[in-house]
């Protein structure tokens, strides 16, 4: 007689046998898998486009740090800041990383797609989405 190990699904609560978990320990069932994965895939591909489209529009490619003051390639200022650290972490952000950061995004949302195994890349989506613009 062979004894099977009963767990319980994270999100609906239903007791399934076979319960393959990620690296945190987490376990869902497959129709939650299954609504998980539509739900993050639309998640990542929004925050992707976001970022695409607020890298497009920004006036400058790149930007440069001096000091407490952000500048963009014509030598105007972008940004002043109160900290020489948040002014270098703004030039390090700058639209020249948007779409090699909406490629991740996307690529993140390729099938297939582990929800419990993106993370960290459905936290950062969800961080763009609810940045004011």
């Amino acid at each position: 007689m062979t004894s099977e190990r009963l767990h319980r699904c994270e999100l609906c609560g239903v007791i399934i046998a076979e319960a393959p978990a990620d690296t945190s320990g987490d376990v869902l069932c497959p129709e939650c898998t299954d609504h998980l994965s539509d739900a993050a895939t639309e998640l990542l591909r929004r925050a992707a486009h976001r970022v695409r489209d607020l890298g497009e529009a920004a006036e400058s490619d790149g930007w440069t740090v001096g000091g407490y003051l952000v500048y963009e390639d014509d030598g105007g200022v972008t940004a002043a800041c109160t900290f020489v650290e948040d002014a270098a972490w703004i030039a390090m952000m700058s639209p020249a990383l948007a779409g090699h950061l909406a490629a991740w995004l996307e690529w993140s949302a390729s099938p297939p797609l582990e929800p419990l195994e993106q993370r960290e890349a459905l936290a950062l989506a969800r961080a763009l989405l609810t940045t004011p613009p």
